[in-house]
């Protein structure tokens, strides 16, 4: 069967002080049950790694209509649809407790080569393993660039540390969600939430590198009650993209 579906029972360490799921939490969620899905339809982990590969993420797209709290039950279900020449296609729905879908996440990735360190075309081996999914429409993913910052409106630095690091050695996707947001000021992660994230990931980030958040806010007077702003984060050595990110959030009721 090539959808994948994991339940999740939201822990006290994955909420925020509203006690409602983060979005690093749901991102976890995210990865853990692509991981299992990949591996159940046929190209488990083990393959890949004795072929010197890992999957890596190239652009994800959330829109998330609701957040469940601490303690409730969701469901998380995921299957990939189709492949190019470098890139597979992956869809993600998240379901709560009443089976209502509350998010959806289109995303793309890419196989990576660990000894090069450098990206390969899907080879044939992982197209005749992988049984793609037919139950849903794909959900359309972003093709257009994210727009560059015209100016820096706010910043913070941060580095990357052993316990960031994921199967590939390199900075976890999961800490460059966590590091943008983190950039943003107190005031609007108190007053907003996030209802839409478009990221891609450009370069990736070693141990013991220093990398910079920024981000520029896109005024729009005329919808209060909404913000958006443009992210990237550099590396600080030679200002290397790492990645892009346009957020959109509302002011919570």
């Amino acid at each position: 069967m090539p959808l994948g579906t994991e339940k999740f029972s939201i822990r006290t360490s994955e909420v925020d002080f509203r006690h409602r799921l983060t979005i690093p939490a749901l991102v976890n969620f995210l990865q853990e049950t692509a991981m299992h899905n990949i591996g159940a339809i046929g190209l488990p982990m083990h393959i890949l790694e004795e072929k010197n590969l890992g999957w890596v993420l190239s652009r994800q797209h959330l829109k998330i209509a609701a957040y469940p709290r601490e303690t409730e039950q969701i469901t998380v279900e995921t299957c990939p649809h189709s492949f190019e020449k470098y890139y597979a296609y992956r869809d993600f729905r998240v379901y709560n407790s009443q089976q209502e879908i509350i998010c959806t996440v289109a995303s793309s990735w890419l196989l990576f080569d660990l000894e090069k360190r450098q990206l390969i075309a899907i080879p044939d081996f992982v197209k005749e393993r992988v049984t793609l999914c037919t139950k849903h429409p794909p959900l359309p993913i972003p093709k257009t660039k994210i727009q560059a910052l015209q100016r820096v409106d706010y910043q913070a630095n941060f580095q990357v540390s052993w316990h960031t690091l994921d199967l590939n050695k390199h900075t976890n996707n999961v800490y460059y969600f966590q590091w943008a947001l983190d950039t943003l000021p107190e005031e609007v992660l108190n007053q907003f939430s996030v209802s839409e994230l478009d990221i891609m990931f450009r370069n990736e980030s070693l141990l013991g590198e220093k990398v910079i958040a920024q981000a520029e806010e896109i005024i729009n007077e005329d919808k209060p009650s909404q913000k958006t702003f443009i992210h990237r984060i550099i590396k600080e050595k030679d200002g290397k993209e790492v990645i892009q990110a346009k957020v959109q959030l509302i002011k919570d009721l």
